[in-house]
């Protein structure tokens, strides 16, 4: 082969490479890397990764299927991604949906009980009367039941990504920021989180998942309300309901924010963040209704230049089209039910 092919074949694989590697990260300085304590090398492309990129097309990539791994997975992993991908089945993605709606439904339920807000009874009183307490206590036993599902659901992913991040892989698989659990580049935004803030997402999701496993096991010892509200029933069970949902908040929060400074930061690169989600659709309903106010009834030239420059300002926070390399946890027939990246909805069993 002569120098040019050889020239050709280099560009061919940095280009492709560029489609999984944030442009905007690996042109930035050593400042914009070093915040929050995690020291990244400008350049996050070396020549062992480009050799492990899978070049071609989305379709040819998509058939090849994942790329091969230097050093290869151990028994382990395999095991491991074995139960991953039956856990990312459709089934459980639409499952996850069910039980997040049944925790509205239940949690509501919950609140008005606790506050007393209801009809069935009001003697002695309306938060201490029958059946509002038998009805309070299937009702908390029905959410802690589906948080159990959650836990149980979403700790195989926790503890791969808490594993992965810490230096924990067997074998030992890159953990820099910008790379997957296989050592692979990733454009998941979740991958371009600083390290140690990472690992601190996934203790307070871990701690979460095990909170969680001690609450269901005292609502199984101290099963009836009368337990459940007497000491020592009463101690456990609100310790670790709180604890629980008190560490799934600060992950959750923790999680939204990294990410939405990330996006912030690189807009052109990652997915919009939820807190961005959020905010276009309520500027999207605030300019569908202006929208339709202004034909009827009038606007100032200012609200009209509002409209356009929502409109504009919706057009920018368009994610590119990315092609994602396929990893070794995806199965190609599967379909993804939310539009989330998976990483994301992984960690909280969607």
């Amino acid at each position: 082969m002569n120098t040019a092919s050889i020239n050709d074949s280099k560009a061919t694989k940095e280009e492709i490479l560029s489609k999984f590697i944030p442009e905007t990260l690996s042109n930035s300085s050593d400042a914009d890397l070093e915040e929050g304590g995690d020291v990244v090398s400008s350049s996050l492309v070396t020549t062992d990764v480009l050799s492990n990129v899978v070049t071609g097309s989305t379709e040819e990539m998509r058939l090849r299927g994942p790329v091969s791994l230097e050093p290869p997975l151990s028994r382990s992993e395999e095991l491991r991604d074995e139960l991953l991908r039956f856990l990312d089945h459709p089934f459980f993605q639409v499952m996850g949906i069910i039980v997040l709606v049944l925790i509205i439904l239940s949690g509501a339920l919950f609140f008005f009980l606790l506050l007393g807000w209801q009809t069935l009874c009001d003697t002695p009183s309306r938060t201490d009367c029958e059946p509002r307490n038998t009805c309070f206590n299937i009702s908390i036993q029905i959410l802690n039941g589906l948080f159990t599902y959650m836990a149980m659901e979403s700790m195989p992913w926790r503890c791969t990504q808490f594993l992965h991040v810490a230096g924990g892989s067997c074998p030992y698989r890159l953990n820099d920021v910008g790379y997957d659990i296989f050592g692979l580049p990733s454009r998941e935004i979740w991958y371009h989180i600083p390290k140690q803030r990472r690992i601190g997402i996934c203790v307070c999701l871990l701690l979460n998942c095990i909170t969680q496993f001690s609450n269901q096991a005292t609502r199984i010892v101290y099963p009836t309300f009368v337990e459940a509200n007497a000491f020592p029933g009463n101690f456990w069970t609100n310790v670790f309901f709180v604890s629980s949902m008190l560490f799934a908040a600060i992950g959750g929060v923790w999680m939204l924010y990294e990410e939405h400074v990330i996006h912030k930061k690189h807009p052109n690169v990652f997915a919009p963040s939820v807190i961005i989600l959020i905010t276009d659709y309520v500027r999207r309903r605030n300019y569908i209704i202006k929208r339709f106010l202004c034909p009827c009834c009038g606007c100032s030239a200012e609200i009209k230049g509002e409209l356009q420059g929502n409109s504009s300002d919706n057009d920018q926070r368009r994610r590119p089209q990315i092609v994602e390399p396929p990893d070794h946890v995806s199965t190609p027939h599967h379909e993804h039910v939310l539009p989330l990246e998976r990483t994301n909805a992984r960690l909280w069993a969607l």
